[in-house]
């Protein structure tokens, strides 16, 4: 056996356990990557592994507020089984979101790689998914998405790639189910997988043929639609009709399809992100119509569904948040690998996925080496919050409910937003969200304001101080012109 011959042998081994330790490192500098609506999902898992339910606000089961059923048994079984450890109530569900984390995000990285190498021993084919896997594992670290479903679904959405190329059926749609689980709407990906296995059947028994191939699926799937049926009284989240009614409202003007304007960001600052993005770009359609891509199909039906995500997102009006625009970054990272992979010629691919994948290195890999820093917001929400749960209200108004909700757990939260409190979701669509300062006779006891004038906050509204006073505030440590303010009602 010839040197040529060995290097593609040893070189699958080098290349996976690389993307599993920077996985690994990755995912545990990015700890702090919480963000604000990670800690909503983490207020439920608290309120559950404490005897209240799955619920937002304790004893209220008519709204479902977590976007993911499986993201959040994941980690309220994660809280629990730190609680054996004699982890406090408080730091269990936290430390279950970082867990999860470093198994996702390292999983994310080999999944793409093996997605887009194939087992194939060709040098592209092992940079290109050595590309895919390294720069989707530093693109996800840096987002701020720990605690959210990001990572888990499109490992599933991965895995179910994976089985489907092995033609290995009832484990395809298995892991759809849980990727469903994860995220509702994989029910693309789902309808796009089933349409081309009925395809392949004779033209009387497609319908036959696309039903046996989902029964996996949809035993799976009914499980939880079942329970949620019955616990919250409706078969899908709250957050879709709340996020439908933020969208082209006055608060939330731009159409859905505008933040892919964001994208670049995800690849770094403005120096090296456009340059990197612009190359995936180009690699992505290399990917998608290059005969010689071996995974031709594979990342026709990622792209596919990440187009139709886009377009149905769109037409729903869903507003623009950034997590949501990660999903189509992963995915292009993965179509550039595939990209690298079809490159013709033992060496030229092998060097230009190499070349590219140390850009990604310089542009993002800081994450590796140094912790991922809490948002500018946390300390003085955290504070907020714990004052709150120090000086109780039986309702406190607020627009950002994560932190501060989470640190103060047995206030019942009044959502300005609408997620929580579903009566605010038509004045927010109407352009009228401070309407309840004049309308409702429930009154929150206190409310939460930023000090900046926020269109869904009542402190610019000049009824607000006729009715509040101001308690306390809370600086933040980086600009002491801004603070979180706690106004509490005044007595009559």
């Amino acid at each position: 056996m010839s040197p040529g011959d060995r290097l593609p042998r040893v070189l699958p081994w080098i290349v996976q356990g690389a993307l599993l330790v920077a996985g690994v490192l990755a995912a545990w500098h990015a700890r702090n990557g919480i963000p604000d609506d990670g800690f909503i999902v983490l207020r439920v898992v608290r309120h559950w592994i404490t005897g209240h339910g799955p619920y937002f606000n304790v004893g209220d089961p008519s709204v479902q507020v977590v976007t993911s059923p499986l993201n959040l048994l994941l980690l309220t079984l994660l809280a629990q089984a730190t609680r054996l450890f004699g982890v406090s109530v408080g730091d269990a569900p936290v430390l279950a979101a970082q867990i999860l984390f470093l198994v996702t995000l390292p999983s994310v990285g080999w999944l793409s790689y093996s997605l887009v190498a194939g087992g194939r021993r060709e040098l592209g084919a092992e940079m290109g998914g050595f590309l895919a896997g390294l720069s989707a594992i530093l693109i996800c670290a840096n987002a701020y998405v720990v605690g959210l479903e990001t990572a888990l679904v499109f490992a599933l959405i991965l895995a179910s790639l994976l089985a489907f190329r092995r033609e290995r059926w009832v484990l395809t749609s298995s892991l759809l189910g849980l990727a469903f689980l994860a995220r509702h709407d994989v029910a693309i990906l789902v309808g796009l997988i089933t349409l081309w296995y009925a395809s392949r059947a004779e033209p009387g028994a497609r319908v036959q043929a696309g039903l046996a191939f989902l029964r996996p699926f949809v035993l799976i799937a009914v499980v939880w639609i079942g329970y949620s049926t019955i616990a919250f009284g409706k078969p899908v989240p709250d957050t879709l009709a709340a996020k439908m009614a933020q969208g082209g409202s006055p608060y939330w003007p731009e159409p859905y399809w505008w933040g892919l304007g964001r994208l670049p960001a995800f690849f770094d600052s403005p120096s090296l992100g456009p340059t990197i993005f612009a190359l995936f770009l180009v690699l992505a359609a290399v990917a998608l119509f290059a005969k010689r891509s071996p995974s031709r199909l594979e990342m026709g039906l990622l792209f596919a569904y990440s187009l139709l995500h886009l377009v149905l997102y769109t037409l729903l009006g869903i507003p623009i948040y950034h997590w949501y625009y990660l999903a189509y970054a992963l995915a292009l990272c993965v179509l550039a690998g595939s990209g690298i992979a079809a490159m013709p010629g033992r060496w030229l691919g092998g060097l230009l996925g190499f070349g590219i994948a140390m850009l990604a290195l310089v542009a993002r890999g800081a994450v590796l080496t140094s912790d991922l820093p809490w948002e500018t917001r946390f300390q003085p929400y955290r504070e907020a919050g714990e004052y709150l749960d120090q000086h109780p209200a039986k309702r406190v108004g607020m627009s950002e409910i994560g932190i501060i909700g989470y640190y103060a757990p047995n206030v019942e939260v009044f959502d300005f937003s609408g997620i929580a409190t579903p009566e605010q979701r038509p004045r927010i669509a109407a352009g009228r969200a401070t309407e309840w300062l004049w309308q409702d006779e429930n009154l929150p006891d206190k409310v939460v304001t930023r000090g900046e004038k926020h269109p869904l906050e009542p402190d610019f509204d000049p009824r607000f101080e006729t009715l509040y006073e101001l308690e306390q505030e809370f600086p933040y440590r980086n600009d002491g012109s801004m603070t979180v303010q706690i106004w509490r009602l005044r007595a009559p």
